[in-house]
């Protein structure tokens, strides 16, 4: 039985082995969940830690000669000087690197609590005095879902780490779709948040939805006997820059450029913030390094810039070409050919409908902020799929998706539409 109101005040656990304390506040209650116990989670957290403390340190090796004198002479009375203002370099850099010190100590030592009143619903991931907090308005909130973890996402094995694990997540009212699910909390026991879920929805009058392991759902989307091939097809979404046009044999879509910051998906604002701050460091470093003169030991933070500068410039050429990528795709008769092009030749790849099994809007295998990143997929009735344009928002992949089904007779997208 998951835990019901009457329950409150008392340590309380659903039916997984993981209990949790239930907190009485002025306005409503706290849910405190034990920490988490995924696997490899401690490495990886302080891994992150490491990186970012690295990183710190080489900026302040970088920097040094710029501000270094200067501390040192204000330190032993002397005036303050110009070159104290390149103590912003470093402190700019530590100002960036705690947010992933934070993440990181979260990822490895932190706990969940979820708080719920009449007025807010929040996700808090604690460890001691270091939190990180997000919240909704409850009367904005349609349901609760259970969303299964990583562990049970699509091409998972059996024996995958992470098995069992689930999220909770709110859907919320929103103008944009990729902003309506909320999650509060991440990588519990399945049988833990489905308890969870259950008190939350009762206390706030809410459905319970459960989400299904992508593999399942992809088995069950299948095209049943006798179902009109077109039951699932949905307008076309008014932020939508794609245009259709029927032709005598079938259809034809153009897809424009999404942009360098809109197709990136944000890869394209961080890539040029990173090459601003691999900008600045390099110039300060190159200018102390000429007056200075260089020697054998400043080839190790050369080669460190170096490697900076590349992976700058990797992602900016991922997101110049993630936004400047259009598209045509044609259904003619029983064939579908998807043409893409961006940077350097087009790309055709073309099939015939004996060959394909459905047109599906589904995770392509990265995500951001935890949320998985949709394309546009071919599944092949031998195995196996193809994904296309993953830049484009999730609701005109599935209106595309729906459209090439139908006119191929295969039948719309049947993956979940949330």
């Amino acid at each position: 039985m998951p835990p019901s109101i009457r329950d409150l005040g008392q340590p309380t656990g659903g039916t997984g082995d993981a209990p949790w304390r239930v907190v009485m506040m002025t306005r409503g209650v706290r849910y405190v969940l034990p920490p988490r116990r995924v696997p490899h989670q401690r490495p990886i957290g302080l891994g992150i830690v490491g990186v970012c403390l690295a990183i710190l340190a080489i900026v302040v090796l970088i920097s040094r000669g710029l501000w270094w004198a200067s501390l040192t002479g204000l330190v032993g009375g002397g005036a303050p000087t110009p070159g104290l203002a390149m103590l912003l370099i470093p402190a700019v850099a530590a100002l960036l690197m705690a947010r992933g010190v934070r993440f990181g100590v979260l990822v490895a030592f932190g706990h969940s609590e979820i708080e719920v009143s009449a007025r807010r619903v929040a996700g808090v991931h604690r460890f001691g005095p270091i939190r990180r907090r997000r919240s909704v308005r409850a009367d904005t909130i349609e349901r609760v879902i259970v969303e299964p973890g990583l562990g049970d996402r699509a091409g998972k094995p059996e024996d995958a780490p992470g098995r069992g694990l689930a999220n909770l997540v709110v859907e919320r009212v929103h103008a944009d779709e990729d902003e309506r699910k909320m999650a509060l909390t991440h990588a519990y026991p399945r049988a833990t948040i489905d308890a969870l879920a259950a008190a939350i929805g009762k206390r706030l009058s809410l459905p319970v939805a459960v989400e299904e392991p992508q593999s399942l759902r992809e088995r069950h989307d299948r095209p049943r006997a006798g179902e009109d091939p077109g039951a699932r097809r949905v307008p076309r979404p008014r932020r939508a820059t794609g245009e259709l046009v029927e032709t005598a044999e079938g259809i034809s879509v153009t897809l424009p450029p999404m942009g360098f910051f809109r197709g990136s998906k944000g890869l394209g604002s961080f890539s040029l913030l990173w090459l601003g701050f691999v900008t600045i460091f390099s110039t300060f470093w190159g200018v102390s390094m000429a007056g200075k003169g260089a020697s054998a030991v400043d080839i190790f933070p050369l080669l460190i810039v170096g490697v900076f500068w590349l992976v700058g410039f990797g992602m900016f050429y991922g997101a110049a070409r993630s936004g400047r990528r259009r598209g045509l795709i044609d259904v003619a008769g029983r064939d579908l050919v998807i043409t893409r092009q961006s940077i350097g030749k087009p790309r055709v790849d073309g099939w015939n409908a004996a060959e394909i099994d459905r047109v599906t809007a589904g995770p392509s295998g990265t995500e951001i902020n935890d949320k998985p990143v949709l394309e546009l997929q071919v599944h092949l009735t031998g195995g196996g799929k193809r994904g296309f344009f993953p830049e484009r928002r999730d609701d005109e992949l599935r209106w595309l998706a729906g459209e090439i089904g139908h006119a191929l007779g295969l039948g719309a997208d049947r993956s979940d539409p949330e």
